[in-house]
Order: C-alpha cells, then sequence, then structure tokens
C-alpha cells in the first residue's frame, strides 16, 4: 500500500497537490490532515484516488502521536484504509471469509462421517486428506492480511507534502505570545515531527516536499517570525536531503512568492495587519505545485517556482541583508 500524505490539505497549496496527486495516479490512496474536515470531505469526493480524511491540528503535539498511531496500525494489518469504516469493512469481510472457510471444513468432516456411517468408501486416505488440506489452505488464506506486499514491507509513504504552516503581518508588539508560538509550532516543529514519522516508512523512490517560502531567503521586518520560520524550514530540508543522499529519496524545498490562497486573508487578523500594504506579485497555487513537483522529480533541491523569488534567493547571495531590509521596508508600505 502506497500513500501521499500531505498536510494543509483543506485549502491552498495542500489541496492543489492532493489533486496533482491524484492526477498521477501513483498512489493507493491519499492520507489528507488538515483541522476542517468538511474541506477535506469536499476534496475526497474530487479525486478518484481514495482519500482518508485525517482531522487534526498539527499544532497540538498529541496529534503527531496519533499520526504515528494511525501509520504503524497500517503498517501492522498490511493496509492503509480510505477511512476507519473502510479499513474496519476489509478486516471484518476478511475475518468472514475465514470463519466461511472453517464452517466449510467442519461440514465436510460431518459428511464423510456420514458416508463412513453409512458404509459407503471414499476414493481413499490420501483423498480425504487432499481435502482437508485443501479446505485448511482456503483458511489460512482467507485470513491473511488484505493487501500484504510480496516482499513484506506492506505500508509505505511515497509522497509526503508539509503544507501547513500560516504567517502573521505585524511588529514584535503586533502579535501576541500564542500568535508567535502556534506559527513556530506549526511551521517548525510539526513539519520536523511529521517528516520524523514518516521516514521509517519511506523507501527508495519516495518524495519529500516542505513548503518553505521565498521569504526565507532575507530577515523581514514586519513579517519577522514568519520569514525566519521558513528560513528554518530551508535549512533543515537541505541538510535533511545530504543525510538522505544514496537512499534514493527526492527532498526539496518549495520557496515560491506570495501565492494566491487563504495565507494574507489570515496574515492580516493581527492587531496590525497593513504592515505589509499590498502583497504583490501573487503567484498561482497550480503552477507553483507542478513547477515545484517537477523539480522535486529531478531531486533538485530548492524550488523558487517563479522569477521574482529566483531572483530574491540570488540577491541573498550578493546583497548585504541590512540593505535588503531597508529595500523591503520600502516595498512594504506600497
Amino acid at each position: 500500500m502506497r500513500v501521499a500524505i500531505i498536510t494543509g490539505a483543506s485549502s491552498g497549496l495542500g489541496r492543489e497537490y492532493a489533486r496533482y496527486a491524484d492526477a498521477r495516479h501513483e498512489y493507493d490512496q491519499i492520507w489528507a490532515i488538515a483541522r476542517r474536515v468538511e474541506r477535506l470531505e469536499e476534496l475526497a469526493k474530487e479525486c478518484s484516488t481514495p482519500v482518508r480524511c485525517i482531522p487534526l491540528d498539527l499544532g497540538a503535539r498529541e496529534s503527531i502521536g496519533e499520526l504515528v498511531q494511525m501509520m504503524d496500525e497500517a503498517s501492522a494489518r498490511g493496509t492503509g484504509s480510505g477511512g476507519t469504516d473502510a479499513g474496519e469493512t476489509a478486516c471484518d469481510e476478511a475475518t468472514s471469509e475465514a470463519a466461511g472457510a472453517s464452517e466449510s471444513i467442519v461440514e465436510l468432516a460431518q459428511m464423510m462421517d456420514e458416508a463412513s456411517a453409512r458404509g459407503f468408501e471414499t476414493s481413499g486416505a490420501d483423498a480425504d486428506e487432499t481435502a482437508c488440506d485443501e479446505a485448511a489452505s482456503e483458511a489460512a488464506g482467507a485470513s491473511e492480511p488484505i493487501g500484504v506486499a510480496e516482499d513484506g514491507d506492506t505500508f509505505e509513504v511515497g509522497l509526503l507534502v508539509n503544507a501547513a504552516g500560516f504567517g502573521k503581518f505585524g511588529m514584535y508588539d503586533d502579535m501576541t505570545q500564542e500568535e508567535v508560538d502556534s506559527m513556530i509550532d506549526l511551521n517548525c516543529r510539526a513539519l520536523v515531527d511529521i517528516t520524523q514519522a514518516c521516514l521509517p516508512h519511506m523507501r527508495k523512490g519516495g518524495h519529500i516536499i516542505e513548503i518553505a517560502s521565498s521569504a526565507s531567503f532575507q530577515p523581514l521586518p514586519g513579517l519577522n517570525v514568519y520569514a525566519a520560520s521558513k528560513a528554518f524550514v530551508r535549512s533543515y530540508t537541505r541538510a535533511l536531503r545530504f543525510e538522505l543522499r544514496g537512499k534514493g529519496i527526492y527532498v526539496t524545498a518549495v520557496c515560491p512568492i506570495w501565492v494566491k490562497t487563504e495565507f494574507i486573508k489570515v496574515a492580516r487578523e493581527t492587531s496590525n495587519g497593513q504592515t505589509v500594504k499590498h502583497p504583490w506579485p501573487q503567484a498561482n497555487a497550480r503552477n507553483v505545485v507542478r513547477w515545484s513537483s517537477f523539480i522535486n522529480r529531478i531531486n533538485y533541491p530548492v524550488a523558487t517556482c517563479g522569477l521574482v523569488p529566483f531572483l530574491m534567493r540570488v540577491a541573498d547571495k550578493i546583497i548585504p541583508a541590512p540593505l535588503i531590509m531597508w529595500i523591503w521596508e520600502g516595498l512594504r508600505r506600497i
């Protein structure tokens, strides 16, 4: 069972990555993770690939444990269900088949006893043993876990996309402690925890896409914590790629410019949401997903997904940070 695990799948980039994974038909299931279950259910209706809707708040530490348990259970039973009900149904069907096969053995034994009592002869003891062995084999086969791979590795994460995250506009004194902590928890800790949890279930040919930002290339006053959190993601992803060298797992940090999603609306919900007046230019989410997926498949470490973020990446290497911050100070007020 090869699955794609996508966080932040209820909207924006996460939702587009789920659609893209569905369109490629490379995965048996898509595990879509987000808080808004109704959005996940809408996504499931759009996809031809079975979608397992997993409503979790990844900002809460216990949610990571729940996801780990789901993967362990899927690995243990040899299948990732398309939902809890589907998994239970599959198990119930296997149990019923095994029970039915066992009943057949009992019926066969009763028939032979009755024949013996009436004085009939079977075609020989070997025939009796063969019939019983075949029936027993059918019962044993029916009781095996569904979806067991021939190589014994029954559950694989073929794609991991960490798209869950958010930012807030504002200076240090415009944001609450909760907003700051939540940003760091979701953008950094949860991303690392999920990656760590998925890696034991990945093999050669697997793909990891971590959503960073073009904001990661330079310090940005007024978007400070978000930019710093994405700098962490980019640095972490590049080092992880190095650590996984030789294992055949493709790892890419995605660093686009502003994307046309709910991000800006959420970012303005602070005491000073106009710190950045007009975020521009804005990229199309579908284009970002397609370009970054291509970059990941050729195993390149960073996907900027556009000319402006590419120039920002180059500028970071040649322009001193203080000068970049003064340029940004003017741009954000326009």
